[in-house]
C-alpha cells in the first residue's frame, strides 16, 4: 500500500483543517491507501477524538490496525463495521 499516490499524511496536514482538534466522534469508510492516511491524520491531530468508527470490508480490520497502531492514542476507541 505504500507508494500510492494521493492524499497522504502530508496532504492532510497541509489542509489546515481547523475543526479537527475539536472532533469527538467520526465515521470513515476505508478502502486502504488514502482512507488509512486520513485515519492516521485524525488519530494524530484530533486531540478530543473519543470514537472513530471505521467502515471497511470484512477481513481488513487487522491490516488497518497494523498500519495505524503508532498513531492510536489510548483514549480513542477505534471501532470496525463491515460495509
Amino acid at each position: 500500500m505504500e507508494g500510492l499516490k494521493g492524499f497522504n499524511m502530508e496532504y492532510w496536514e497541509a489542509q489546515g483543517l481547523k475543526f479537527v482538534p475539536q472532533l469527538q466522534k467520526a465515521t470513515i469508510e476505508v478502502h486502504f491507501g488514502n482512507g488509512v492516511e486520513l485515519v492516521k491524520y485524525l488519530l494524530k491531530h484530533a486531540a478530543a477524538l473519543e470514537t472513530l468508527n471505521t467502515l471497511c470490508f470484512p477481513g481488513m480490520e487487522s491490516s488497518i490496525l497494523e498500519q495505524i497502531k503508532e498513531y492510536k492514542s489510548q483514549p480513542t476507541t477505534v471501532l470496525f463495521s463491515s460495509i
